[in-house]
């Protein structure tokens, strides 16, 4: 809605709106770096996975 606000705003196709931005709630948990270190490790040699996804272009 925000930058569909913005966007009319910017062709003068709406007078002054304000969309309020929506609330951000904080992470609540987090990986610990086994956790991070194991789930890179599977990207990387997880035949089950297609190639393109198991590697950055």
């Amino acid at each position: 809605m925000r930058a569909f606000v913005t966007w009319a705003r910017g062709r003068g196709l709406a007078g002054e709106l304000e969309v309020p931005r929506a609330p951000v709630a904080a992470p609540s948990v987090f990986s610990t770096d086994e956790d991070q270190a194991e789930q890179l490790h599977r990207c990387f040699s997880d035949d089950a996975r297609p190639l393109d996804v198991r590697t950055a272009p």
